[in-house]
């Protein structure tokens, strides 16, 4: 014979609400505030060294794919999001963000280099990455790029797009990649997650 205990008899623990990380509180923590400030004034050095006349512009490109939504890559994704939005600010370097995914995508530029930037509009980006989408970096490569830069690139200035991928693709033909950075002139550098 089973005893049954009264519902009302019964003591639940409070639930438990699991801690969210919004843009904000890992820009105001003190670890990535800090990080932000020492690198901000690493480039600020650096900028010091260089020809004053040169201007940078950087565009950050995160992979919005299925395969990114797994094991621990949405932390990893939003600390370096909230990293290099963050520390570009403070060293005013005008500075872009796009995602990437299918290759019939409407919505990739999330932030132009024109854009206004504050802790809102970064929550924003974070809530924009939803993990979704196939993955065609190659395609992606020749789609942003032309939504951000003219063909005829200013000698003084400099492109940078920092593309964060797993790599998953099957856009692996090199001159699908080389063709829109010898076209719009920028310097690719690609953070790739595993």
């Amino acid at each position: 014979e089973t005893d049954f205990i009264p519902l009302e008899d019964l003591e639940f623990d409070e639930p438990q609400t699991s801690e969210v990380w919004t843009y904000e509180k890992l820009a105001l923590s003190n670890v990535i505030a800090n990080h932000c400030a020492d690198l901000a004034d690493r480039i600020r050095t650096q900028l010091e060294a260089t020809d004053p006349n040169i201007n940078f512009e950087i565009c950050l490109m995160i992979d919005n794919s299925g395969s990114m939504n797994f094991f621990d890559k949405p932390i990893y994704i939003a600390e370096a999001l909230v990293i290099f939005t963050e520390t570009l600010r403070r060293a005013e370097i005008p500075f872009a963000v796009a995602k990437f995914g299918s290759k019939e995508a409407t919505k990739v530029i999330l932030k132009h280099f024109r854009d206004s930037f504050s802790l809102s509009k970064g929550q924003l980006l974070l809530e924009a990455l939803e993990y979704n989408e196939s993955t065609a970096p190659a395609t992606a490569l020749g789609r942003v790029p032309p939504a951000l830069w003219s063909s005829d690139t200013p000698k003084e200035v400099k492109r940078i797009i920092v593309m964060i991928t797993d790599g998953m693709t099957n856009e692996n033909i090199k001159d699908d990649y080389l063709t829109p950075v010898n076209m719009h002139k920028f310097s690719l550098s690609i953070l790739h997650l595993s």
